[in-house]
């Protein structure tokens, strides 16, 4: 198969994995970014900031501030000043949309990675490598 044709395909099956998270947030009835600073809260825990946030997800600092404001209106998660910064907290109805909602898509992610084994190494490998040398050529191109 040529680079072009692999290409297609692989960006297919990237949009399809990237559609079944967009389907779970409409299914709960929130948004993407919403979904995926909840997501991040319940894989890495409380306490995290918005600036590791904005690494996890890779969306701007002005999107997950206005994410962030949203929960926090919502009730969803408190922010505690901690030495300058603001940790971010669930909050008793935030955990259980969390417990509900996000928890069993993980736990199910969970399932598939070790049904994989070897494979999903194998896959974390090919994505390591897709992006360095993806970040390579395109730093020879703005040269």
């Amino acid at each position: 198969m040529n680079a072009e044709l692999l290409l297609t395909d692989l960006n297919r099956e990237l949009k399809e994995m990237n559609d079944l998270y967009l389907s779970a947030a409409d299914e709960i009835g929130i948004s993407h970014m919403i979904f995926e600073i909840l997501y991040y809260i319940a894989l890495y825990g409380e306490g995290g900031t918005q600036k590791d946030i904005c690494d996890y997800t890779h969306f701007s600092k002005s999107s997950v501030n206005s994410a962030m404001k949203k929960l926090v209106d919502g009730k969803y998660v408190y922010l505690q000043e901690n030495y300058g910064q603001k940790d971010i907290y669930l909050t008793d109805r935030g955990r259980q949309v969390v417990r509900e909602f996000i928890d069993p898509i993980i736990n199910t992610e969970i399932e598939v990675v070790d049904e994989m084994g070897e494979e999903a190494e194998k896959l974390l490998e090919c994505y390591r490598t897709y992006i360095r040398l993806y970040r390579e050529k395109a730093a020879l191109r703005e040269e």
